[in-house]
This record gives C-alpha cells, structure tokens and sequence, in this order.
C-alpha cells in the first residue's frame, strides 16, 4: 500500500466507479487499485500484484492523477 496524504497526488473529491474511465488508478479506503472496466454490477479491478479485485459499480473512489 502505499503512503497517501490526502488531495496529494490524487483527486481529492470521491465518484462513483461506474464513472471512472477504463485504465485509470483509483484509490478505496487508502488502497490503490488498478480500474480495467465495468461488468454488469461489479467491476473488474487489480492490484499492483496483479491479483484480481471485484468492486460493486456504485462504490465511491478517488481517481489518481
């Protein structure tokens, strides 16, 4: 995980997953996470260790910049 101050590096204000463009890094609960795409209503995500990652669409996250 990594080391995160708040509205550093990352848009500080949350969005729902389902409007996040595909490929962007995302972070949840300090957690950073790699966006790939929507699938109904959950998402396919990944971590940096490429371990697979299932998000309900409508969680709220934050976009890296």
């Amino acid at each position: 995980m990594l080391g995160i101050q708040k509205g550093v590096g990352y848009m500080s204000e949350k969005v729902k997953l389902y409007e996040v463009p595909r490929g962007s890094r995302i972070i949840v609960d300090g957690v950073v996470l790699n966006f790939h795409h929507i699938d109904g209503m959950y998402s396919y995500c990944t971590d940096d260790e490429d371990n697979v990652i299932h998000l309900s669409a409508s969680i709220e996250v934050e976009i890296l910049k």
